[in-house]
């Protein structure tokens, strides 16, 4: 995030985290983090199989929503924002 702050800084962007699309930036940062650097959950409850304890709150997070909302935003952001261009909207399906 901080590169983002500093890019932000030099085009003179005011960059505001909590909307889109630095809002989604930031999830899937938190997102990446999660995965990249995990810590270990712990699992209340009697669980016969593994198949049956709760789901990691990474894999929870990681939906096709929030993949095409990344696609969008960041396009948004690196594109329009930064670079002055138009983009077309892209979408992954399931």
């Amino acid at each position: 995030m901080a590169k983002i702050k500093l890019i932000g800084e030099q085009q003179n962007l005011e960059l505001d985290f909590g909307c889109r699309p630095l809002q989604t930036v930031a999830k899937v940062f938190n997102l990446r983090n999660l995965v990249v650097h995990p810590k270990a959950e712990l699992a209340e409850g009697d669980y016969a199989s593994v198949e049956s304890l709760p789901r990691p709150v990474w894999e929870a997070s990681s939906t096709i929503q929030l993949a095409n909302r990344a696609i969008e935003d960041f396009g948004k952001l690196i594109f329009t924002e930064f670079g002055g261009l138009d983009i077309e909207k892209q979408e992954i399906h399931a």
